[in-house]
């Protein structure tokens, strides 16, 4: 099991890999596609997702 933590992309779908110090709000971008991406919680899990920030 890998200790590297990743998360989709909503544009093209690749995976997003994460440093562990990333804090709700956070601007991360896609190595992929290039999108600006916003790093979330879910509200009602605190489980982290990222959003499309174009």
């Amino acid at each position: 099991m890998s200790d590297i933590e990743s998360l989709v992309c909503p544009v093209c779908d690749c995976d997003v890999l994460l440093g562990g110090y990333e804090k709700k709000g956070d601007e991360l971008f896609c190595t992929e596609c290039d999108s600006p991406l916003k790093y979330l919680l879910n509200k009602k899990t605190d489980e982290p997702y990222l959003k499309d920030d174009n």
